[in-house]
C-alpha cells in the first residue's frame, strides 16, 4: 500500500515538475490549444485546479475493503475547486479535480489507473486513462486519452488526446457530479 500510495505522490507531481503557464481562475476560460503536447494541455489544464489562493473549506475521508478516498473543497467568492482521490490497494486509483464557477460545473480533470494483472508469467501492466473536461468554453470540450503502459506514469501515455465527443459524454458528466456529491455523504467502514 505505501509503494502505492508514493507511485500516485509522483504521477500526481509529474505535472507541477514540468514548465507551464500560471491559469488565473478568475480571467482565463480556454483550454491550451497545445494539443499535440500531450502533457503540456493536461498540465495547463490542471493549473485550473491550483487551490493557493483559494480557502480551504472541507474534508471527507471515505472507504471500506480495499478502497479508501479523501475529497476536499476549496473556495472563493464564486469559486469552488473539489479534489478527490481515491485509492483501491494495488490495482487502482482515481484522481478527480472538479471547478464550479457560480454552482455550474466548468471544469473537470480526471487520472484514473487500473492495474493489469498478468498470469502466465507476462508482465504487469496499467491501464492509464486521461480525461478533460471543459464547459466553459464556446464549443464545450470533452478530451480523453488512454493507454496500456508498463508502468503508472501518465507521462508514459503515447496516445494523444480524442477529440471527437463520445456519444455518452453527457451521461459521463452526470456520472461525474453525482459521484462527487455521493463521496460527501460516505463514511469510513473499517
Amino acid at each position: 500500500m505505501k509503494a502505492f500510495l508514493i507511485i500516485l505522490t509522483i504521477i500526481c507531481a509529474s505535472c507541477q515538475t514540468k514548465p507551464t503557464r500560471k491559469v488565473d481562475l478568475e480571467s482565463q476560460r480556454e483550454l491550451s490549444t497545445e494539443l499535440d503536447s500531450k502533457l503540456t494541455i493536461s498540465c495547463s489544464f490542471d493549473n485550473y485546479f491550483d487551490v493557493e489562493k483559494l480557502k480551504f473549506d472541507s474534508l471527507n475521508r471515505y472507504g471500506g475493503g480495499d478502497c479508501w478516498g479523501t475529497v476536499r473543497q476549496y473556495s472563493k467568492v464564486g469559486i469552488l475547486v473539489g479534489i478527490d482521490s481515491m485509492i483501491c490497494s494495488e490495482y487502482r486509483f482515481v484522481l478527480k479535480k472538479v471547478l464550479f464557477r457560480n454552482g455550474q460545473l466548468e471544469k473537470a480533470y480526471i487520472k484514473e489507473s487500473s492495474t493489469l494483472f498478468e498470469f502466465n508469467g507476462e508482465v504487469t501492466k496499467y491501464e492509464l486513462t486521461e480525461t478533460l473536461i471543459d464547459l466553459a468554453s464556446a464549443t464545450s470540450n470533452y478530451l480523453t486519452r488512454k493507454d496500456t503502459v508498463l508502468e503508472p506514469k501518465f507521462e508514459l501515455i503515447n496516445k494523444g488526446f480524442r477529440t471527437e465527443i463520445e456519444e455518452n459524454y453527457k451521461q459521463q458528466i452526470e456520472r461525474l457530479l453525482t459521484d462527487y456529491k455521493r463521496v460527501w455523504e460516505m463514511t469510513e467502514d473499517f
